[in-house]
Parts: C-alpha cells; structure tokens; sequence
C-alpha cells in the first residue's frame, strides 16, 4: 500500500526550490530532525485506507498524503501523524539546534579557510568548542 522512504531525503528536492532566505533555514531544519522514516501514500488510497493510516501513525510511521502516489509540490502534500510524533519531531529538532548552536564557533568558517603561514599557526585550535561555562552572564570557554 504504502512506500517507505526518509522524511528528509523526500523532502529536500522540494525545499531546493523555495526561494533563498527560506530555503537555507529549511534545509538546515531538515539536517537536524534526523532519520525519520515515512509513508508516501496515494490520495486513493488514503480515502479508502483512513484506519490502516492512522494504525501505521500509531505505531510511529507518518504518512505523506500525495497526489498520484507522486510528491510533487509542498502545498499539494499532506502528512498525518500522531500528536506525539509532532511533539517528539519538535522535541528531536529543539534538542538538536540547541546542541549545534552550543558547539558551534563564529569563526569556524574563517579560520577553515586559512592556510598556516608559520608553524606555530597550524597547531592552532579551529575544531567546534566542546564545553564552554557562563559566568556573570556571558559565556567564557572552558
């Protein structure tokens, strides 16, 4: 009845066509929900298979409702999923982002693109920060 494939890797030839300033945040949320496996069901089967799909979203696999069994556009897809599953999916992208937001360093991209001119340059620490602490309200590495 049903296709099985990965939330993510369903969606992102979609989102490549929104225009850019959504786009790049979509596509950084989509890297950060994780494996998530989904159905692609066809809009026939959905309206004879209502149960059958809600049974599946009990047991933790949404649905995408598309037109045709063909995901074609955003607007014209419909997912149904349990409210747990929408509150474990927000929980797993809040965990995430605050976890990439917490290692993450302003200048990583900078200092990735020098090249070391003096050996003492190249032992230089540029990887993510691993734990930091606050202190008086800011934020000092530890």
């Amino acid at each position: 009845m049903t296709d099985r494939q990965k939330f993510s890797d369903t969606v992102t030839p979609l989102v490549k066509l929104i225009e850019k300033p959504a786009r790049d945040d979509l596509l950084e949320a989509l890297a950060l929900i994780g494996e998530i496996d989904i159905d692609v069901v066809s809009a026939e089967q959905a309206n004879k298979g209502v149960p059958t799909l809600r049974r599946a979203s009990r047991e933790g696999v949404p649905s995408l409702i598309v037109n045709r069994g063909k995901l074609r556009s955003l607007k014209d897809t419909d997912i149904m999923m349990s409210l747990d599953q929408l509150m474990k999916l927000i929980g797993t992208v809040y965990e995430s982002a605050e976890r990439h937001v917490a290692s993450r360093r302003a200048a990583d991209a900078l200092l990735s693109q020098l090249e070391p001119t003096d050996p003492s340059v190249a032992k230089m620490r540029i990887a993510r920060r691993q734990s930091e602490e606050t202190i008086g309200g800011r934020r000092h590495l530890t």
